[in-house]
């Protein structure tokens, strides 16, 4: 199949051929809708434009101050504090309303244009003949819209809940356009059959940055996961988790993803598309940078170059284990707490700068007086290393001279694991292949085989720390503690920070204050549909709690 690289530019999606020629067409926003149909190029370019509205946490080239909200949602979760977008803290200080709510604004109608021109590509291919373009290729790329119409839906309905189902093209007529709102049960379904008719028709191998029929089974398996979870499974149906199950193992049994080797470079540019990933966001130096790390960025005073605006809490820290596979507050862990960061989880070493920690050739200084002590606002002690590459000191992001082009990932192998482990613990308690898949994870980042005997509650809360640490800042635990209806319990609560002080011989005391207090409401677990849209729409009614 040929393979279609999607460039982000700032404001136009384009598609580069495998020899990285940028198709000589002109962009689809300046031709006729019957003209877009006449050449195999502008259909790719179409797809490629569709491929483009996809929302991911990094931004683009040129747009250093327009931050999509989706890449500070983490923030809005007990794993992270910052103002890259102070209006982010409307969630935790518990005023997320209708008529302003970060993130759902985006959420709603990027996604919304995402399935329109899904629509729109899919029925006007049907009529392609094949003098344009390869019937095998036609159908392949058919499938590919259908692939990101199901996509757009799953972070609607996890999002909304019930939202409108638009299946075809619409027209300007009213009655067309002005539709209710569907239940997020009859969401979810359409969500599983389109991944069942994508993944019959998409590629069965792996291919950078497009849908494969993998792509197609991860994204089935996590919205299964997502329908069987309390939010969404009121009743507790165990047929839906087992269902989950059968789904994510699918992906497993394929053989074609395994876990790539090593933590940290999983999610740098130089080892992308590599064997863990499924389906991503692809970026790429120089035409299709992001210039994530100027705002997500660690901030020190011998390199100023960033915002510094996102920083990890303690409450994330002490969520990974010892070595040994013990929490740090077992008596038998040996935990430190005047050696705090030495033998723990190598994936905390891998996401997260503390004190002692080297980047870009210097020791940082997370102690008062430190060379990391700054932007106090927002410091909770700690950077952010993961996705972060170790950039030369001084580079100015500011002048367009510069970008990342790791790429974002939205499905991966070890994402898969989890799910399964989770939908199978629930569905038939921990039995061998749920160790098996968490064990598979821990084995990657060095850390033991689970104990023997361990219940289904049990059980449980290893997955729920397991994804926590494992899929950290991938987006996942703003939604996972909503799905599991565990906000009031776990949003609800402040948030800690790292106060070191440097004792002057080598040794330091540390501290855990209160660094913010948290707000969590119970109708939070499903955003408000933006008050525009209801304004536009009398059909809509409101989630309950923001009316």
């Amino acid at each position: 199949m040929k393979k279609i690289y999607l460039i982000i530019t700032v404001f136009l999606f384009v598609a580069v051929s495998c020899s990285d020629d940028i198709l000589d067409v002109k962009p689809t926003t300046f031709v006729s809708d019957a003209t877009i149909w006449e050449t195999q190029g502008l259909i790719e370019q179409n797809l490629a434009n569709i491929y483009g509205t996809l929302v991911c946490a990094f931004n683009s080239k040129g747009d250093l101050y327009g931050i999509p909200a989706f890449s500070h949602i983490d923030l809005a979760t007990d794993d992270g504090n910052g103002k890259i977008d102070a209006a982010i803290q409307l969630y935790n200080s518990g005023g997320i309303t209708a008529s302003f709510t970060p993130y759902a604004d985006e959420t709603w109608s990027v996604n919304y244009q995402l399935i329109r021109k899904a629509n729109s590509f899919m029925e006007g291919i049907t009529n392609v003949g094949t003098d344009v373009i390869d019937a095998n290729l036609k159908t392949t790329y058919a499938a590919e819209a259908r692939f990101l119409r199901a996509f757009a839906y799953f972070q609607l309905v996890k999002t909304f809940g019930d939202v409108p189902l638009i299946k075809e093209a619409q027209s300007v007529n009213a009655e067309d356009i002005l539709m209710p709102r569907t239940s997020k049960d009859d969401v979810y379904q359409f969500i599983f059959d389109e991944c069942d008719l994508a993944a019959a028709d998409l590629e069965r191998d792996p291919v950078s940055g497009h849908a494969s029929k993998g792509a197609a089974m991860a994204l089935k398996a996590k919205a299964m996961l997502y329908y069987a979870s309390p939010l969404n499974n009121s009743g507790n149906d165990a047929s839906r988790w087992s269902n989950a199950a059968a789904t994510a193992k699918a992906v497993m049994d394929m053989g074609k993803y395994s876990l790539y080797p090593d933590y940290r470079n999983l999610f740098l540019a130089a080892h992308e598309n590599n064997s863990e990933v499924i389906f991503d966001r692809q970026f790429k130096f120089p035409e299709a940078v992001h210039t994530i790390q100027a705002t997500w960025g660690m901030w020190f005073t011998f390199d100023a170059g960033t915002w510094g605006g996102f920083s990890p809490t303690q409450d994330i820290v002490d969520a990974y284990e010892m070595t040994n596979g013990l929490p740090i507050t077992d008596p038998a862990s040996s935990y430190d707490p005047n050696d705090p960061y030495t033998n723990r989880d190598s994936r905390l070493a891998a996401s997260i700068v503390y004190n002692g920690s080297s980047w870009r050739g210097n020791v940082v200084g997370y102690y008062q007086g430190g060379n990391a002590d700054v932007n106090k606002e927002v410091n909770c002690g700690y950077g952010l290393k993961k996705f972060d590459e170790e950039i030369a000191i001084g580079t100015n992001f500011y002048d367009g001279s510069y970008g990342q082009h790791n790429n974002w990932i939205y499905f991966r192998y070890a994402g898969v694991l989890l799910n399964y482990a989770e939908a199978q613990n629930e569905a038939a308690g921990p039995d061998a292949s749920v160790y098996t898949a968490m064990n598979e994870v821990r084995a990657r980042a060095g850390q033991p085989a689970l104990p023997a005997g361990l219940s289904k509650d049990e059980m449980r809360t290893r997955i729920w720390n397991e994804r926590r640490v494992e899929l950290l800042y991938e987006t996942h635990r703003f939604f996972d503690v909503r799905r599991w209806k565990k906000g009031m319990e776990i949003f609800n609560q402040p948030i800690h920070e790292a106060v070191i002080t440097d004792n002057g011989d080598g040794t330091y005391t540390y501290s855990y204050p209160v660094k913010e207090t948290r707000t969590y409401k119970t109708h939070f677990d499903f955003l408000p549909i933006p008050i525009g849209e209801i304004e536009r729409n009398p059909q809509l009614v409101q989630n309950t709690g923001y009316n």
